[in-house]
């Protein structure tokens, strides 16, 4: 199940076609992949994860743009991350467009 986890976000950037966009999100897989590994996560993180996936690709599937937005930040800042038992690795700060997300990484 992890592997699966990993390569969907690589995935998503290669079928846009945009290279760009395929080499920042590498980057960013290599990175949180290092860091959910070190965190030794639950497999309840890693199904929460997979559940928000497969909800994102039937959003794409539909063409449901709003949807798809509102299911990726609920995975980013959600999802599986309040399972893993070390606290949410994204944070949200602010709110609607004007809101940013961060990576909260905390060193033990």
């Amino acid at each position: 199940m992890r592997f699966a986890v990993f390569g969907f976000h690589r995935y998503l950037a290669r079928i846009t076609g945009h290279p760009v966009l395929i080499l920042i999100m590498d980057f960013i897989d290599n990175i949180l992949r290092d860091i959910k590994m070190r965190l030794n996560l639950v497999q309840e993180f890693y199904d929460k994860v997979a559940s928000h996936h497969q909800r994102i690709l039937d959003f794409l599937i539909r063409h449901d743009g709003e949807g798809t937005k509102s299911e990726i930040i609920d995975d980013i800042v959600g999802g599986g991350c309040k399972a893993s038992g070390a606290g949410a690795l994204f944070q949200r700060i602010g709110a609607g467009e004007e809101s940013l997300i961060v990576l909260n990484v905390k060193r033990t």
